[in-house]
């Protein structure tokens, strides 16, 4: 999972003159210098020439701004020699007025031409050292990351009033800190703080420049201190949250983080961090909810979208997972990440081709990333092409030999290959290369299920629940062949946290139900197949398996009204649901009701000889010999080895013998 990197931001500049906007950051990497984008110079307003007795500030447009006006409009209509003599007059007109040359800056700079800003600007500093000259210079500077250039600018600013002014301190601390110079950053920031305690803007950066240079207690209190100023603000409780995290207060990264997405709901970068800690935490449902929202609340946000997939491919829901991955690749199509795991969710959905074609992208984006050959070998194996599956799995060794998941691949294809010995070689070099994979755990467990040894294979099965308790498949296996080795107590714990870690799988509510039946206890069996219907009531398949275990019980009139909701949910279950009514049916006295029933039933399975053999038995009951001599026959013809059809024929036979 991806979390997201801090947020900043940046100030809303005035001047008596102009208004210099930065505009609002994205988020940035820890790894690098913050970055606000492009930068936008100020835009004084126009007004009259001073000999014509008016200012920037009087509202009329007269003389050289009249001039700026005109060279502006002739800039839009793509005639850049008239504008340039249209600037230059205004400045002809007005040499002494500085607010002329930086308006003049200013509209070079809002076209584009920040060289010729720079140069207006400079040239008028001959005239007078005007802060706002200087102040609109770092910004240009800053734009082109002349940084040393831009921190002298604003340095000479900040000095040139006592105290200096927030707008100019504040940038000069940014500026500080995008030329990489930690250092005066955080003097910067500390004094811009201490001056400036009110402006919550102020405290964020300041926070996370000390998270960025792993101050992180000292960052937590800036972020406190900001949260003083503005209580409610979302990017501040985010930032805190981050710090926490690192930390290592999860409990508190929790609180922060939903306290940043309750006061900034559409903030997509809180909600995805919270999706990863709920995961972290093991709170799937939590987590799965988080990345949606995270999704939904910025459509352009590429880690919302790959977390999403992600958690809905871990819980086996490819076409959802598609769907996510498929948006972040169109967002980001150089990120190889998510062509993997878009890869692995077409594999899951039975869609070959379009995996193959996926995982082929993500090793051209990456080459040197062994998940792509991983990919690519699976599908070889799954094609039984082993001789090409070991060649990929060999090379992703080679790209990561520490890493045991290639030698765990490649020990699959041994496996596969009916190479046990060479598969539990393989998978135990995997274990000594990756001891804390449960992934690498499950497969050790795997060949040496397949070598026989049992109790060494539900070993590594238990380890393998004890590094991902959060997998629910894990336990499914694990509980699985305890059954087969009789530790039932031991299956049963297996479902029953599956059940509880998954929010409701289907087979370890089956297999759980199958255990307390073994032991006899039908009224715990069908308690967990009622309290499975009711989290999946369109299931028919639990419908008919709770039918089985209220017939056993004696409990007719329910087996009954449970098959009748069974068989008003199409499904491949529907023909066994007509097999048991007939038997529900025959009880209550009604072979003709029983008959019809089988027959519904083999009209859905015409292969099914448990019908036709019970077919036979109410026909022979009934007096229907030769009805019943065929219906057995077809079910030894579709089972050879039937041996109650078989009884069946052999009575029949004798009863009508010479």
């Amino acid at each position: 999972m991806r979390p997201s990197p801090p947020l900043r931001r940046t100030g809303v500049v005035f001047f008596a003159l102009a208004e210099a906007w930065i505009p609002r950051a994205v988020a940035y990497d820890d790894a690098s210098a913050p970055d606000s984008g492009a930068s936008y110079a100020v835009t004084p307003s126009p007004g009259v020439a001073p000999d014509a007795g008016g200012g920037p500030a009087s509202g009329t447009m007269t003389g050289p701004f009249l001039r700026i006006h005109d060279g502006t409009s002739a800039a839009q209509r793509g005639d850049m020699t008239r504008a340039e003599h249209a600037f230059a007059d205004a400045i002809a007109m007005a040499p002494a007025d500085t607010s002329v040359a930086l308006a003049v800056g200013s509209a070079y700079y809002g076209l584009g031409r920040v060289d010729s800003a720079i140069r207006t600007w400079t040239q008028a500093l001959a005239v007078q050292r005007s802060p706002d000259l200087l102040f609109n210079l770092g910004i240009a500077y800053r734009s082109k990351s002349l940084f040393a250039q831009a921190i002298l600018c604003f340095e000479e600013v900040v000095t040139a009033s006592t105290p200096p002014s927030f707008d100019a301190l504040f940038q000069l601390a940014d500026t500080y800190v995008r030329a990489n110079d930690s250092a005066k950053g955080l003097e910067a920031y500390k004094r811009l703080t201490t001056l400036f305690p009110a402006f919550a803007a102020a405290w964020n950066d300041y926070g996370n420049l000390l998270a960025h240079t792993k101050r992180l207690d000292a960052a937590t209190a800036a972020y406190r201190e900001g949260l003083k100023a503005a209580p409610n603000d979302g990017e501040l409780l985010f930032n805190l949250g981050r710090a926490q995290e690192q930390i290592g207060d999860a409990a508190g990264a929790r609180s922060s983080y939903e306290s940043a997405v309750k006061f900034a709901p559409t903030l997509s970068e809180a909600w995805n961090n919270l999706g990863v800690l709920y995961d972290r935490m093991g709170q799937k449902s939590s987590s799965l909810a988080a990345f949606q929202h995270a999704s939904q609340a910025r459509a352009t946000f590429v880690n919302g979208r790959f977390n999403y997939g992600v958690a809905e491919l871990r819980r086996g829901h490819c076409a959802e997972a598609i769907g996510a991955l498929e948006a972040a690749t169109r967002l980001d199509p150089g990120n190889s990440d998510a062509f993997t795991m878009l890869g692995e969710s077409y594999l899951r959905a039975g869609r070959t081709s379009d995996a193959m074609a996926a995982y082929k992208r993500a090793q051209q984006l990456a080459p040197g990333d062994p998940a792509s050959r991983l990919g690519l070998g699976l599908i070889a194996l799954q094609n039984q092409n082993y001789d090409l599956a070991m060649s990929l799995f060999n090379e992703a060794i080679a790209l990561n030999p520490s890493d045991g998941l290639g030698y765990l691949m490649a020990g699959r294809a041994l496996l596969a290959r009916g190479d046990v010995a060479g598969a539990v070689a393989s998978s135990r070099e995997a274990a000594l290369r990756s001891p804390n994979s449960p992934e690498v755990a499950m497969g050790l467990g795997a060949a040496l299920e397949r070598q026989g040894a049992l109790a060494d294979a539900l070993a590594q099965y238990e380890r393998g629940v004890q590094l991902a308790p959060q997998d629910v498949q894990n336990r499914l296996v694990f509980g699985h062949l305890a059954e087969k080795l009789g530790a039932y107590d031991r299956a049963r714990a297996a479902y029953q946290s599956a059940i509880v870690e998954g929010g409701g799988e289907v087979e370890a509510r089956e297999r759980l139900a199958e255990i307390h039946e073994k032991g006899g206890h039908h009224d715990l069996a069908a308690s967990v197949l009622v309290d499975a219907i009711k989290v999946f009531p369109g299931d028919g398949e639990l419908k008919v398996r709770l039918a089985e275990v209220q017939y056993r019980q004696g409990k007719y009139g329910p087996a009954e009204a449970t098959l009748q909701t069974a068989l008003r949910i199409p499904g491949p279950h529907t023909a066994r649901a007509h097999y048991l009514m007939a038997f529900v049916q025959y009880h209550k006295g009604s072979a003709g009701a029983a008959l019809k029933e089988l027959d519904d039933a083999l009209a859905l399975a015409p292969d099914m000889p448990e019908a036709y053999y019970e077919r036979g038995e109410i026909y022979a009951a009934t007096g229907r010999t030769d009805l019943a001599k065929q219906s057995y026959a077809r079910a030894v013809q579709l089972r050879a080895t039937y041996t109650e059809a078989i009884l069946g024929l052999e009575r029949l036979d004798e009863k009508t013998g010479p």
